[in-house]
């Protein structure tokens, strides 16, 4: 979690002339959670056997958000702590224009990236079965 602060600044008119300004802070205090949106182009909607550890085992959702990854405790036996895809194309993309561009292509599970950058190790280990579809 962390803490947003956002001014308004409104101008007061009288007569067609700028009669003063007031400003007003607003501080939202704001929440990554696990399954939404870090930013343009990544993303924590991760299926479960994509996920790269970012953490370690009992790490706790806030220590492991600081370090900017993503947490999910909702299913047992896969990795809580991981870090974010980052997408490599377009929605709808085919598979061989992604693997043209040196990416991997899953697009088993609606709603999660089906383009993407490998990360650690290469789409022969995360999606060998995907891969194999094409050669």
């Amino acid at each position: 979690m962390f803490l947003a602060s956002f001014k308004l600044n409104t101008a007061h008119v009288v007569n067609g002339l700028k009669s003063r300004t007031e400003t007003q802070e607003t501080q939202v205090l704001l929440s990554i959670q696990a399954w939404g949106s870090l930013g343009p182009g990544r993303s924590c909607n991760v299926p479960p056997q994509r996920r790269r550890d970012c953490g370690y085992p009992g790490i706790s959702r806030e220590t492991c958000q600081r370090r900017g990854c993503c947490f999910d405790n909702r299913i047992r036996g896969v990795k809580w702590c991981f870090h974010q895809e980052i997408n490599c194309g377009y929605p709808y993309i085919s598979a061989q224009e992604c693997y043209n561009k040196g990416c991997c292509f899953d697009s088993s599970i609606a709603g999660t990236i089906w383009c993407f950058f490998p990360g650690s190790g290469d789409c022969h280990t995360i999606c060998p079965l995907a891969f194999e579809d094409l050669h």
